[in-house]
């Protein structure tokens, strides 16, 4: 039984140590919302509830305008991931630090990166600014990077906190690769980036990542742009469709011809095109309207205002990446750290689990293990589980570069 006990122990030592020093978003992130749940005990598939700060327009005038307190809420879906392994007599071959070595921690370094994952491709499909570079290309220039900084700035996001970047690897060389072009005589600037030193790019505290999510498009989606359409209020839209089938996949972006995204305070329109993301796959067989579900409710009027305008009726729509059919793109991510709710809460522990099952947990990050034996078949196996929700709190605060 003690060999137990310092098994599941150090199974979820390890397993919450890697999300310490593996995961980069769970450190840049907004995680603050973490105590008000922790003191209830969730299971996977458990819905928590989110309010949105609320949202005020200062006026100049001696005479008080008081506005009602608005604030939306958002829904969370927890989340279960666990990785496992078995073995046969391992534990009277390997000493306890070979096996945290060996076992425990490639266990925990693959969670973290199923984990992450995850929360680069919910980011992605629900983003809906972009860093200005065209789509298909390489995000390689730290003006797209400003543009997108810039985009995000004019959103009203708070100030005090950090906006960040998530390049994949590509990206992050060609960023390196284009401080060529900067008047740096001595090669500073490019030898920060070769060294991977240089942090903060065009005001984004930017870091690679192995988890950036690659979005593909659908099926002809290159061989029809007879689109068109009238905004309404709410997430199901209608467009117009003239040509061959086509297939649209969830998250896929566009943008309509004179809708523009707003100030959120004063509801004066931006210069950049609102962007659309889809939250489903939509199909249209060429003749018949597409209707299409949006990621983000489109509100028209009123202190939650969130496009410029309906559009025209003959509005074109514009889809971004759609040059050739089943294309995929990296979604590099430019956000805000307030833009997504993080949230890892315990899972519960089996009743008498005698040493079977234990929890660790290192910066907030609970990590449980579990231990059990087949004794007709002399096997063992070891698990680490944790319990995620990711909740889109500010999709204008989140922008995507796109890049090959």
């Amino acid at each position: 039984m003690s060999n137990t006990l310092k098994i599941t122990d150090l199974c979820a030592r390890d397993g919450a140590a890697a999300f310490e020093t593996e995961s980069q978003f769970f450190h840049t992130l907004d995680r603050s919302w973490e105590p008000e749940f922790k003191q209830t005990s969730y299971s996977p598939g458990d819905t928590i509830r989110i309010k949105r700060k609320a949202r005020f327009n200062a006026v100049e005038s001696a005479v008080a305008t008081p506005e009602d307190i608005t604030q939306d809420t958002i829904s969370v879906t927890l989340r279960q991931f666990n990785v496992s392994t078995r073995w046969t007599d391992l534990e009277k071959q390997l000493s306890m630090p070979k096996l945290s070595e060996d076992v425990f921690q490639p266990l925990g370094q693959e969670l973290v990166a199923t984990v992450e994952s995850l929360i680069a491709e919910v980011m992605a499909k629900n983003s809906i600014l972009d860093a200005g570079n065209s789509p298909g290309s390489v995000l390689g220039a730290p003006r797209a990077i400003a543009d997108a900084v810039a985009r995000i700035r004019e959103q009203r996001c708070p100030m005090s906190e950090d906006i960040f970047a998530a390049l994949s690897y590509t990206a992050k060389a060609a960023l390196w690769d284009n401080t060529k072009n900067l008047s740096d005589p001595a090669g500073r600037i490019s030898n920060e980036y070769a060294k991977a030193r240089m942090k903060n790019i065009a005001g984004a505290n930017a870091f690679s990542s192995p988890s950036i999510y690659r979005l593909a498009n659908g099926t002809g989606v290159n061989s029809d742009a007879s689109l068109s359409v009238a905004l309404i209020a709410g997430t199901t839209q209608t467009m117009t469709s003239v040509g061959i089938s086509k297939t649209f996949t969830a998250g896929m972006a566009f943008t309509i011809a004179d809708v523009y995204e707003i100030d959120p305070q004063t509801g004066t329109s931006l210069p950049s095109l609102k962007v659309f993301r889809l939250s489903a796959l939509a199909t249209s067989s060429g003749a018949e309207a597409l209707t299409v579900v949006l990621t983000e409710a489109v509100v028209l009027t009123g202190s939650l205002k969130n496009v410029s305008g309906a559009g025209a009726g003959s509005a074109t729509v514009t889809w971004f990446n759609a040059t050739a059919s089943g294309k995929a793109s990296y979604q590099n991510l430019i956000y805000h750290k307030k833009s997504v709710a993080l949230i890892a809460l315990p899972l519960a522990l089996p009743e008498g689990n005698a040493g079977l099952a234990q929890m660790k947990t290192i910066d907030g990050i609970p990590v449980k293990s579990e231990f059990w034996r087949d004794a007709q078949n002399h096997k063992e196996y070891v698990r680490q589980d944790v319990l995620v929700g990711i909740g889109i709190l500010r999709p204008n605060w989140i922008a995507t570069g796109w890049g090959e």
